[in-house]
């Protein structure tokens, strides 16, 4: 039997995450509204490396799951083009 554990207090009892949002140092982010506040709040983590959570690495994960059993050759490939071109991608200013 596993002793019960203390449970953390709600760090954003208003919906909103009140940290620094140049701060990349949150391995879990607090829950914060997002897209939609009619959608439950959810942690929104920010990959610190494209080779290890970037669109290519997002779609060999998904692939490895068994998501895309039963695909065609032509699907791969172009999920493969768009996957490089959003890592490729920069933001302009």
């Amino acid at each position: 039997m596993f002793p019960q554990l203390p449970i953390a207090p709600d760090a954003t009892p208003d919906g909103v995450d009140h940290s620094d949002p140049q701060d990349t140092n949150q391995i879990m982010p607090a829950p914060c509204k997002f897209i939609s506040p009619q959608l439950p709040l959810c942690s929104v983590i920010r990959p610190v490396s494209t080779a290890q959570a970037g669109a290519q690495a997002a779609i060999a994960g998904l692939t490895a799951s068994g998501l895309f059993n039963g695909q065609n050759r032509a699907f791969f490939n172009r999920l493969a083009e768009l996957a490089e071109e959003a890592d490729e991608a920069r933001r302009d200013g």
